[in-house]
């Protein structure tokens, strides 16, 4: 099983764009991560699935819960966008 190590959110300073901008860019950046981490997740699953014909319970909350925050992280992208967009 490969683990992924997702980075905090940078420190920035100066105006409120550039600051927005930066959060927009490490959104961007956390949303790529998770859809790589979950692609590998649904691979282990389909692996574990073709050897076993089950996913356990676990694998399949596991599997749940990074789905929705992806889902999480893209609500979060566009939202900010669409506030910058106003």
């Amino acid at each position: 099983m490969s683990v992924t190590v997702f980075s905090p959110p940078p420190r920035v300073g100066g105006t409120a764009e550039q600051q927005l901008k930066a959060q927009y860019a490490y959104l961007f950046q956390m949303s790529q991560q998770l859809t790589a981490a979950l692609a590998r997740m649904d691979g282990q699953s389909m692996t574990v699935d073709h050897r076993t014909q089950q996913v356990t319970a676990q694998q399949q909350q596991q599997y749940q819960n990074l789905k929705a925050l992806v889902i999480k992280s893209a609500d979060t992208v566009q939202k900010q966008m669409d506030t910058v967009a106003q």
